[in-house]
């Protein structure tokens, strides 16, 4: 393994806990969400883009001041947490 160098080290300590691990929030699959909202297809095929965007607005807005990253997925949550200022 190439040793980092300090600017490297540096970056690394500032997007990592302090058990050296990052946390990524991935909401950026909306076929994943859908499953995790309803188990019956039918049901997940009643899920809006919408409904989605609250949904991942919501994850971002409690979780992402613990995460290093937040994955959005462009159509739903990206314009939901903009437009509400969810990050700042």
């Amino acid at each position: 393994m190439t040793k980092m160098t300090t600017a490297e080290l540096r970056g690394y300590q500032q997007i990592c806990g302090k058990d050296g691990a990052m946390m990524a929030i991935a909401c950026d699959q909306r076929g994943g969400m859908r499953t995790l909202l309803a188990c019956d297809p039918a049901e997940q095929a009643k899920i809006t883009n919408d409904m989605l965007g609250d949904t991942k607005s919501d994850i971002t807005r409690y979780l992402a001041s613990e995460a290093s990253c937040v994955l959005l997925d462009p159509l739903c949550a990206v314009p939901r947490v903009v437009d509400e200022g969810v990050l700042k």
